[in-house]
């Protein structure tokens, strides 16, 4: 997909940035254009009309990769869009980790409203919605809605019941959970076997809508992406922790039900948008 670099200077002219330390790792591409494929089996007959105009015909999977493949380019402070670092160890609010909009709820309702207004250009349509489809994959992965002061599980390594190396936490649940749940399958068959066979009813999206994801999100690193690796305790610093198969089994299942989440969510907010 080619560089879509005009949103940059709408964005820098609509609000002020700010760098901060740390940096996340975002959804692996696999995951995202599995939301994106399921939101594709959603969508209704208007709705796809409309974007496959708005796209030029690329699909829905070709931009949900845009904002990782432009990662260098886009800069640091896009990629702090990516994630919203809510504590796992204390009492974690929707608006914590979202320092001037810079963070991943703040910025799906910034794209969401830049698609509802007339006066958007053919160019900066299609990059906003790329945008707006990564993003909603992005505030799915658990471990992009929580921290432990370990850059949301970056700084922890584990050994996964399968390969030789060493990964992070993170980088486990972005991209190898959901790789070897993939194992038999085509990447588009295991999509459609988490979508429906009707579009997804249309969605207004709202601020608390957002939030809702973004806490379930949370709760889910809390309990489980957290909670339920051997050695984790909020009293002490861990770098390594432990991953068995029954972890494994686990993760895999709630990432499964995540990008069906978020494919279904998606499908909702372009049906909105588009389809009516």
């Amino acid at each position: 997909m080619k560089r879509y670099l005009s949103i940059l200077k709408f964005l820098a002219t609509a609000m002020l940035v700010v760098l901060v330390n740390g940096e996340a790792l975002a959804f692996g591409s696999q995951g995202h254009r599995i939301v994106a494929d399921v939101a594709d089996h959603l969508l209704n007959a208007k709705a796809r009309v409309r974007i496959n105009h708005i796209t030029g015909g690329e699909s829905l999977a070709d931009l949900s990769t845009f904002m990782d493949e432009e990662r260098r380019s886009l800069g640091k402070t896009i990629a702090e869009w990516h994630y919203q670092n809510l504590p796992v160890c204390s009492a974690a609010r929707p608006e914590m980790g979202c320092y001037r909009g810079n963070c991943v709820s703040a910025q799906i309702m910034h794209m969401y409203e830049l698609l509802e207004r007339p006066d958007l250009s053919p160019d900066g349509r299609k990059e906003t919605l790329a945008f707006l489809v990564h993003l909603v994959g992005d505030i799915h992965q658990p471990l992009h809605a929580a921290d432990n002061h370990d850059r949301g599980g970056n700084d922890i390594r584990v050994q996964l019941p399968y390969g030789r190396h060493e990964r992070s936490l993170h980088q486990a649940w972005d991209s190898d959970f959901i790789k070897e749940d993939l194992r038999g399958w085509r990447e588009e068959d295991y999509a459609a076997s988490l979508s429906g066979s009707r579009p997804e009813p249309s969605t207004k999206l709202d601020t608390n809508m957002v939030s809702a994801w973004l806490m379930e999100s949370h709760t889910l690193a809390q309990q489980v992406a957290y909670g339920e690796a051997g050695g984790f305790s909020c009293s002490a610093n861990q770098e390594y922790l432990t991953v068995d198969q029954a972890y494994d089994e686990h993760a895999r299942a709630i990432l499964r039900g995540q990008l069906s989440k978020a494919g279904h969510r998606l499908a909702g907010i372009l049906n909105g948008l588009f389809g009516e």
